[in-house]
């Protein structure tokens, strides 16, 4: 095999795992769920990003997902 072939197949190879790594990467971030801004149900305090009335912090502590 050629060195031009053996670039040639590692350049593929790498470009086919990255775009695999990030159509799952996408997906992930698909799922994530909305938030709004407002004030956390739980600690009271106003946060740009609430999601089902908790606040980041809030849902760690609560175990929220």
């Amino acid at each position: 095999m050629k060195h031009s072939d053996i670039n040639d197949a590692a350049t593929e190879l790498e470009t086919k795992n990255r775009d695999a790594a990030l159509a799952s990467i996408r997906e992930q971030a698909a799922q994530i769920e909305p938030g709004t801004a407002g004030e956390c149900a739980e600690c009271g305090y106003y946060y740009k990003r609430i999601v089902r009335g908790l606040c980041a912090r809030c849902r760690d502590d609560l175990g929220e997902k």
